[in-house]
């Protein structure tokens, strides 16, 4: 068994003992911990390491809800979720190209200060094509 089909199991397990709505409010937990790790990082950079394993716990949480939620929003019938996402997904990718390759004069320096290695011209391409 391998690490997806194992937290496939747990999840379904997760969903069938507590049911979707202590799920949901746990998920909304994870992700405001998450919230909370993120801003710890940047305001309090004198506690790097500490803020730096809280936000990957906080991230692995809300990961793992992530996954949970795909499993209950399909046991509820909602067959086309994982579709719905991925196709809002890269409306929005799509949306952040876009503001990219059209900075206001504000969103230049961040640009300038952070620039977008982690995808290739290629990608960025085949992204933003329509279709």
């Amino acid at each position: 068994m391998n690490v997806t089909e194992f937290a496939y199991l747990l999840f379904l397990q997760a969903y069938g003992q507590w049911g979707v709505n202590d799920q949901m409010l746990t998920l909304a937990e994870e992700s405001a911990e998450l919230t909370k790790a993120a801003c710890r990082f940047v305001a309090r950079p004198y506690h790097a390491k500490e803020n730096y394993e809280a936000l990957i716990d906080e991230v692995a949480d809300v990961e793992i809800m992530l996954g949970q939620l795909e499993v209950i929003m399909f046991r509820e019938g909602y067959k086309n979720f994982r579709n719905n996402v991925n196709n809002r997904k890269l409306y929005k990718l799509k949306r952040l190209y876009n503001r990219l390759e059209n900075p206001s004069s504000t969103l230049d320096s961040v640009r300038n200060d952070f620039p977008m290695t982690f995808i290739q011209e290629e990608q960025l391409k085949e992204l933003t094509k329509d279709g």
